[in-house]
Formats: structure tokens, C-alpha cells, sequence
């Protein structure tokens, strides 16, 4: 009965030491297996923005034009020197003050405006869409000046060394 009992014993080790050799055999593919979803299904941790996060005219919110020095200046901006085609408009909500500005300006001179006007901000890649070179947001606190407490940014390479720039500035409705 004790041989039993051992052989038993043995049949048990040899099946548990079989699965973890088994476990560890398929590690490797289970991995692979997840890379490959994830290359081809896209970003399995959520980093990725959708292409219309970026895109600050895809919302259906009635907009009306502004001047863009206001709405600049909401963004806690001014318009760059040199600036073509600016464009500003309001997008209010029930629950946010939005602006958005658009200009167009010579490449190269986007990220040292962006820089200047908004000193420490992080740029953020990627950006979620293949056309932006430059894109990111800026949180600023709530100091009750009635200014926006965050800008989105997007930076476009336009043919003939041109940038487009658009910003969407938004804060909570007071």
C-alpha cells in the first residue's frame, strides 16, 4: 500500500512539474499572441486619443465668431507676430466656456510661440492623429480670473512652410 501511496506521489509531481513546464513553454507565445493583438486591434493600454481629440471642429456645438485677441486672451495667449488667417470662435456649453483659434503661421515659428506662451508645457506623443507634428495640453489652475484652466494645441505642416495652429481653450461655465 505504501508503494501506492508513492507512485501516487510521483504521478503528481511529475503532472505538476509538466504544467509548470507547460506554463512557462507558453508564456512566451501568450505574449507574442498579446503583441500581435495589440499592433494590429490598436493601443491596449488606452493611451492612444482617438483622431478627434485633436480635432477641435468635430463637435456639433454651435459656434459663433469672436474677435481673436478675445479669444486669445481667454486662451491666455496673444496672436502671434506674423500670423495669416486667423480664425476664432466661441462653442459655449451648459457647462464650459470654449473657445477655439485657428491662424497660420511661418513653420518653424509654432514651437517657439508655443513655447514662449506657454512656458513648461509638455508636448504629448503621440499625438493620435499622423498629421500633427507638435500637439499637447496645458492645465492651468483655477485662479478665478475667468480664463481658461485648459488649452489643447495642435500644430499642422502646411505645404509651402506654412503651420497651422489650432487651439481650443476651454473652462468651467461660472
Amino acid at each position: 500500500m505504501r508503494r501506492r501511496t508513492q507512485a501516487k506521489g510521483a504521478v503528481w509531481a511529475l503532472a505538476a512539474l509538466a504544467g509548470v513546464v507547460g506554463v512557462l513553454a507558453l508564456t512566451p507565445v501568450a505574449g507574442t499572441l498579446w503583441l500581435l493583438a495589440a499592433f494590429f486591434f490598436g493601443d491596449p493600454y488606452g493611451d492612444e486619443r482617438p483622431e478627434s481629440y485633436w480635432d477641435v471642429s468635430v463637435d456639433d456645438t454651435p459656434k459663433t465668431p469672436i474677435t481673436c485677441d478675445g479669444a486669445l486672451a481667454f486662451a491666455r495667449a496673444r496672436l502671434p507676430a506674423g500670423a495669416q488667417d486667423a480664425s476664432c470662435l466661441n462653442a459655449p456649453t451648459s457647462s464650459h466656456t470654449t473657445v477655439i483659434a485657428t491662424f497660420r503661421m511661418e513653420r518653424g515659428d509654432a514651437g517657439a510661440w508655443l513655447a514662449a506662451t506657454y512656458p513648461g508645457a509638455e508636448p504629448q506623443k503621440p499625438c493620435g492623429r499622423s498629421d500633427l507634428v507638435d500637439c499637447g495640453i496645458v492645465l492651468h489652475g483655477k485662479d478665478g480670473a475667468g480664463l481658461a484652466e485648459r488649452v489643447r494645441y495642435g500644430v499642422r505642416h502646411l505645404e509651402g512652410g506654412i503651420d497651422l495652429v489650432d487651439l481650443q481653450a476651454s473652462a468651467p461655465a461660472r
